[in-house]
């Protein structure tokens, strides 16, 4: 089992712990930290690399058109916590803020809701 890591942080000790848990203690955790262009250039690396999964940190409207090319990624669900000088190698202390992991989902869908301003303005 391979799974593709793409995001510009790397996972955190409890995620990767997690992954072993749900794919085997065999799993491979793959970082890309490169930034990618488009959708599909991400479905690209997903295919070419062989990898069963993919950890994808992304805009909404770039994974949703990843889930439109048959590649259902992973989400890192994550909680906002007190900063307060945690240094927990569980928790990702990044601009000022501190978060926890809580569980990966799987993303089979994206649905953007909007409504007009043009009465509002």
């Amino acid at each position: 089992m391979r799974i593709l890591w793409l995001s510009r942080h790397n996972p955190l000790p409890a995620q990767v712990r997690e992954l072993q848990r749900i794919f085997g203690d065999g799993v491979v955790i793959d970082i890309d930290s490169r930034p990618f262009a488009s959708a599909e250039d991400i479905v690209e690396r997903v295919r070419a690399g062989g990898y069963n999964e993919v950890v994808l940190v992304a805009p909404l409207s770039m994974v949703a058109k990843v889930v439109e090319m048959g590649i259902k990624p992973l989400f890192a669900d994550m909680e906002r916590i007190d900063f307060a000088e945690n240094t927990d190698t569980d928790v990702d202390l990044g601009c000022g803020r501190a978060y926890r992991f809580k569980e990966f989902k799987r993303i089979v869908g994206i649905k953007v809701e909007m409504e007009s301003l043009k009465g509002e303005l």
